[in-house]
């Protein structure tokens, strides 16, 4: 195998891949030159198998080499030159890296080939802008407890010209819905895993393409551009999310400015989030058209205030600061509803302007 690549997209391909399919210790990836192309591959050994394709690459021989990623890491990084190239004997099991008057010689390891073709499945095409969109949405309340499984993700679900967007970690749910001008093939239902979503944002380009989906009972894949995830779904329960949203009956409603409310919560945060007691937990007080917020510590109190417009009976509740700030970094609408019952039950934010939901579990309110 023989192929030049340009360095720095070389490292942060294989920097992406690490975030999906890390294993820990025996970690590596695949080097593949085919048909002209240059993939870089890698595999969780357990359910996830990720691969992309290089745009700035060129193949001179054909092959594949495996290697451990961190000394593939380390040795790209000290490189100055963004071109390399890069090749392999099969005989002696090794990968030679040349950059200007630099080289450097990499053990490669024997182990089959990473595989991600996946066959035949129920399909949704989505743009690229978009699905970002709901997966942004809706990732800052997925379960990030590799434990929970059931939860551990962010579910979606398509039928017909619907995708409904869904995360939830059991304190906290995000649920967006969305139309589309053409229909899916068929209903595809799937939790898609944390580092799957994750990975996916951070390796996020200002190109436009569309996002094609592939599923069926063995296997789901997501081709988004250049990049190409599989990973077998679980038939774990998921949470009931169609009932925490038609259940949810609120006598108060408050409005505030999106932008002032965000400033405060992170005025607030800066001292509860050192709480021992209730870490992250403030006292929320509405009152006459008037927010009043306690923030505290075992060395400093803050108390915050900004006018409402309420609407309902005057409501004390103790609720996690930085819930209510992961939403409101991703808010896009000037004014911010939420919806409150009493200090037990959970709190519904939205956007003035939108129909997307997030809902937030109070916490034991202390006097």
């Amino acid at each position: 195998m023989e192929l030049t690549a340009d360095r720095k997209e070389l490292l942060k391909a294989i920097n992406g891949l690490k975030r999906i399919a890390a294993t820990g210790r025996n970690d590596f990836l695949e080097i593949k030159s085919k048909d002209g192309k240059v993939y870089i591959s890698k595999t969780d050994k357990d359910r996830i198998w990720a691969s992309y394709r290089l745009n700035n690459a060129s193949v001179v021989d054909e092959g594949s080499a495996l290697i451990e990623t961190s000394a593939m890491k380390d040795i790209l990084s000290g490189f100055n030159d963004d071109n390399i190239t890069i090749s392999s004997n099969g005989g002696e099991g090794s990968l030679f890296i040349r950059t200007g008057n630099s080289s450097a010689i990499i053990n490669c390891i024997q182990e089959k080939s990473i595989k991600t073709e996946i066959t035949d499945g129920e399909t949704f095409k989505i743009d690229k802008s978009d699905f970002i969109d709901l997966l942004k949405k809706c990732v800052i309340s997925a379960d990030t407890n590799p434990e929970n499984l059931a939860t551990c993700g962010v579910k979606l679900i398509a039928k017909d010209n619907i995708l409904e967007v869904v995360g939830t970690d059991t304190y906290r749910l995000s649920y967006v819905k969305k139309e589309f001008d053409t229909e899916t093939n068929g209903t595809i239902g799937v939790l898609i895993p944390i580092e799957v979503v994750n990975g996916i944002i951070k390796m996020n380009t200002k190109k436009d393409f569309t996002v094609e989906i592939v599923h069926n009972e063995n296997q789901f894949c997501v081709w988004f551009g250049n990049l190409k995830v599989k990973f077998c779904p679980h038939n774990l329960q998921y949470p009931d999310y169609n009932s925490i949203i038609s259940n949810s009956n609120y006598d108060v409603k408050i409005l505030l400015n999106t932008k002032e409310f965000k400033d405060v919560l992170k005025r607030v945060l800066n001292v509860c989030k050192s709480n021992k007691e209730s870490k992250n937990g403030a006292t929320f007080d509405f009152h006459n058209n008037k927010l009043t917020i306690l923030g505290q510590n075992e060395a400093v109190t803050v108390n915050e205030e900004m006018k409402t417009v309420q609407t309902g009976e005057d409501l004390r509740i103790a609720l996690n600061v930085k819930f209510l700030l992961d939403y409101m970094n991703i808010a896009k609408d000037k004014i911010t509803e939420l919806h409150l019952l009493n200090m037990r039950s959970s709190v519904k934010v939205k956007g003035y302007n939108e129909d997307d939901v997030y809902f937030t579990m109070p916490l034991a309110l202390r006097d």
